[in-house]
């Protein structure tokens, strides 16, 4: 998400206030975007991906993906947790079967930064990872402390995982957030329209690699198949997933 943040301050037809501080002003395209957020929210007496066409992929697996106990997030709650082996895919992300996720990964002057954002419908949370890397062998990674955890009483969940070695330390901050049934509602038919959309053209940043899909996920005869498609995290989707993480805990880091 590195550049693509904006300030903005919007009341969304679901009862949702967004407001996000970036590094970018709103601009008149915005209120475009708000107008047709508003138009896919007439969609919500439909159920999530009753229609998918136009760059749909489907997966077919014999076993299903287990999903993440919520409460193992809440114990974690202002914790960093060393690790011994070297991060991988964090949990939280990998478990997510119907919603969405986002993957930024820097390069160049981004180098050593890296992202997750997502929407997990079966645990109707909210989750957003941020993780830094510091490696003495890369010229472009720079040292870092660790996250200072919010100390007043607030929603959500926020804590750490840490991997330490002689040459190399990766940190990720993992926050997480409950959503409620009108965002869900909103963001259902946000999210439908993208399903029966044209398939969008990937980004291209010059600051590293970004890849948004949206998944689905269907049981039938002991076949579990995922579905998965490329879209673009922005306009309705931006908004809406904004509006939804306004109260996620996050440290200072």
């Amino acid at each position: 998400m590195a550049g693509r943040l904006r300030g903005a301050a919007l009341v969304l037809g679901a009862g949702l206030t967004c407001s996000i501080c970036g590094t970018q002003a709103a601009t008149a395209a915005d209120t475009v975007t708000a107008n047709s957020l508003r138009e896919h929210q007439r969609c919500v007496d439909q159920g999530y991906a009753s229609e998918k066409r136009n760059g749909v992929v489907a997966d077919a697996r014999k076993t299903p993906t287990p999903a993440v106990d919520s409460s193992d997030i809440d114990a974690k709650d202002g914790l960093i947790l060393q690790q011994t082996t070297p991060l991988s895919e964090p949990p939280e992300i990998a478990h997510v079967q119907r919603g969405l996720v986002q993957h930024f990964e820097g390069t160049f002057n981004n180098d050593g930064l890296e992202s997750w954002s997502a929407i997990d419908l079966d645990r109707t949370i909210l989750i957003l990872v941020r993780r830094r890397i510091y490696d003495v062998r890369a010229r472009r990674t720079h040292p870092f402390a660790d996250p200072a955890f919010p100390a007043e009483r607030h929603v959500g969940h926020s804590f750490a995982r840490k991997f330490s070695s002689a040459q190399r330390t990766e940190l990720e901050v993992v926050a997480t957030v409950s959503i409620n049934a009108p965002a869900i509602e909103a963001f259902i038919c946000v999210a439908n329209a993208n399903w029966a959309a044209a398939a969008a053209q990937p980004p291209d940043p010059s600051d590293g690699f970004e890849d948004t899909r949206l998944l689905d996920v269907d049981s039938s005869g002991g076949i579990t198949t995922h579905f998965r498609k490329s879209v673009n995290f922005e306009g309705p989707l931006w908004f809406l997933f904004s509006a939804m993480a306004r109260d996620l805990p996050l440290p200072s880091w």
